[in-house]
């Protein structure tokens, strides 16, 4: 894809890039699941998780019935939104994967070594991964957005018109 150049259709995108990290957002939250002893901050993990993916999944249907191609919806600058949307996620799974680095260190201390530990190590696996594909949306829908892309694939051109007029000078 050369600079400039937009996806033809958002679903196109959005079945290759954000897909990936709705699916790491479930394999997160599988890693939670299965934890047997729950240290500080796994509820933020939580958060950010479930939060994530709700948002994408409202974002993919708005797509999906082409609701941002219709009525008084074209107007909104729905690469922005998805844009400041993403990179939140990225910065928030960023923070997750550290909470759960530290967790899967504590883990080490108490009893059920392997299942906690093992656990919160995928888990921080997962969400730093989370947050490279969410950094990667962010990129796209930045350069969408700062290139003036519709979300239809059109480009958006501005005309300006501009007159100028000028007097004689007096004497």
């Amino acid at each position: 894809m050369k600079v400039g150049e937009s996806f033809r259709d958002i679903s196109e995108f959005v079945a290759t890039g954000c897909r990936h990290a709705e699916a790491l957002c479930i394999i997160v939250l599988i890693c939670l699941g299965v934890v047997d002893v729950v240290h500080a901050g796994t509820g933020f993990i939580w958060f950010t998780t479930v939060s994530s993916l709700i948002s994408t999944l409202v974002a993919l249907c708005l797509y999906v019935v082409h609701l941002t191609e219709t009525g008084p919806f074209v107007h909104v600058p729905w690469f922005l939104g998805e844009f400041i949307l993403s990179s939140i996620w990225s910065l928030f799974f960023g923070i997750s994967a550290i909470i759960a680095a530290v967790n899967s260190s504590r883990s080490s201390y108490y009893r059920n070594v392997l299942t906690s530990h093992g656990a919160y190590g995928a888990a921080s696996f997962f969400c730093v991964l989370a947050c490279l594909a969410f950094g990667a949306c962010a990129y796209y829908f930045y350069r969408n957005w700062r290139f003036s892309t519709t979300v239809d694939g059109q480009r958006r051109t501005v005309t300006i018109t501009t007159t100028t007029t000028t007097t004689p000078p007096r004497y």
